[in-house]
């Protein structure tokens, strides 16, 4: 949803014609820290320490040996990556209180139905705090948004709002994505009307995808963001031609 808003045509490009990537570092090294944290989380509060922590990041870190995207890393995008996972980690315990906090869950798989569209994500953490209600934490290992670019991120918070009100029949007290590195943190508080909005935005954009496939028209919207887009040797607003992408899926599909 957030690839559509950003640009329809960058959303037929890597969504539907699957354009590879490549394997983002800060991706893996994300995954890793997660990894070591869940387990963290899973314990009793007095047994999570900032020493256990540190022990959890060192065998996740023996485990992500293994991973496919792990070993596709160059040595260069590897340089710093161990050190990043010991020193980013721990600093969940400066913006969270983990030794007293409620857990309801950890890594909470959800796959919720909405007007016949399926919406699947996973929570970091959900917190029960008591005479207050649920708090959903998402950890992100990487930096912040700048205030400009802070509405895929809120957009995501949205969607945890909405997912959990359906799947659990609560409404969460807040919504919060920690970022580790620089120990930022972007907090809503949602309420039924927000996530009634945040569901018909789902839906419009829902139906926007649906009439731009029927139409094969993707519309470019372009911004300083191109310069980094993988897509932009594809689109006609910088000399390409989307149906050049080596398509892995066809768009009939």
């Amino acid at each position: 949803m957030s690839t559509f808003l950003q640009c329809p045509l960058k959303f037929r490009i890597e969504t539907m014609q699957k354009l590879p990537g490549g394997t983002n570092a800060a991706a893996v090294a994300g995954t890793t820290m997660h990894a070591a944290l869940e387990k963290l989380m899973n314990l009793p509060g007095p047994e999570r320490t900032v020493e256990r922590l540190a022990a959890e990041v060192e065998q996740a870190l023996v485990e992500v040996r293994d991973d496919p995207d792990y070993l596709s890393l160059t040595k260069e995008q590897l340089k710093d990556f161990d050190a990043k996972c010991r020193r980013v980690t721990p600093r969940a315990f400066d913006m969270l209180p983990l030794q007293t906090l409620d857990v309801h869950s950890t890594e909470l798989r959800l796959e919720v139905e909405l007007d016949g569209w399926i919406l699947r994500g996973i929570i970091d953490l959900i917190e029960d705090r008591d005479n207050f209600g649920l708090i959903v934490w998402d950890y992100k290992s990487g930096k912040a948004p700048m205030k400009q670019y802070e509405a895929k991120a809120t957009l995501g918070l949205e969607f945890y709002a909405v997912m959990v009100n359906i799947e659990l029949g609560v409404m969460p007290a807040g919504v919060g994505l920690l970022y580790l590195d620089k120990k930022v943190s972007i907090k809503r508080v949602p309420s039924v009307q927000s996530v009634k909005a945040t569901e018909r935005k789902i839906l419009a954009v829902r139906d926007s995808i649906v009439k731009a496939c029927e139409t094969d028209s993707f519309k470019t919207s372009t911004s300083a963001l191109c310069d980094y887009c993988a897509c932009k040797p594809y689109c006609p607003a910088h000399g390409g031609d989307p149906d050049d992408v080596p398509v892995s899926v066809r768009l009939s599909s």
